[in-house]
């Protein structure tokens, strides 16, 4: 979806969100997206009604926990000094120890809606796989707030791996911002709750041998 100089109607603003940018969201994040209009739980939770019963969404609840994150833990740019991997597996571990678990309204876009909007439609994985994609869609929306004009150059993993042609087992950023011509610009990475330091010591790597900024939520 191309930002022009209206403001996408509010159902094109979340099908774009499911998309193009992440696997699922829960109800909160829609609300955060959809500011100021159309902003109420309530009012969210009729427009979501209206675009399972026309295909569009699923939405189902599931048990997990659901983490909020504001900005990034590390914002990392080439020729910067390397972060501290341990103290930073440390951060993101602990985090998860206050989070409790709740019942959470999961939606996903369908593949309908992808063939229409564009982007790929989903379905809903294991609940690791939920609880981490949950964390990447509140990722999209704390840089929302921070760089709003960098909403449609944010492609999340599955548009990723289709667009650059990544096979089987071949592990795509969690997200990218991306220039112009498609190309990568920065990295996206949300950190789980099991991420430990080599495995974001290999991210860092990766990145500074292809000259690549990365983010840390």
């Amino acid at each position: 979806m191309q930002r022009g100089t209206q403001t996408p109607h509010p159902n094109m603003r979340i099908l774009d969100l499911l998309t193009w940018r992440c696997r699922v969201a829960a109800e909160e994040h829609i609300v955060a997206l959809l500011q100021p209009e159309s902003s109420t739980l309530r009012a969210v939770t009729c427009r979501l009604q209206r675009l399972q019963q026309r295909g569009l969404i699923q939405r189902e609840r599931v048990v997990v926990s659901v983490l909020t994150v504001q900005r990034p833990l590390v914002n990392w740019r080439p020729r910067m000094p390397e972060p501290n991997h341990d103290a930073n597996a440390w951060q993101l571990q602990c985090r998860w120890t206050t989070i409790a678990v709740t019942s959470c309204l999961v939606i996903w876009a369908t593949n309908q809606a992808a063939r229409l909007h564009g982007g790929c439609g989903g379905r809903l994985r294991q609940p690791l796989q939920v609880q981490h994609d949950l964390g990447l869609a509140s990722a999209f929306i704390g840089r929302l707030e921070l760089k709003p004009s960098q909403a449609t150059r944010w492609l999340g993993e599955d548009v990723l791996r289709r667009q650059h042609g990544l096979g089987p087992g071949r592990k795509a950023a969690d997200a990218a911002i991306v220039d112009g011509n498609g190309r990568v610009e920065k990295v996206i990475e949300f950190g789980g709750m099991h991420y430990s330091a080599e495995r974001l010591r290999r991210l860092h790597h990766y990145c500074r041998r292809n000259r690549l900024a990365y983010e840390l939520w």
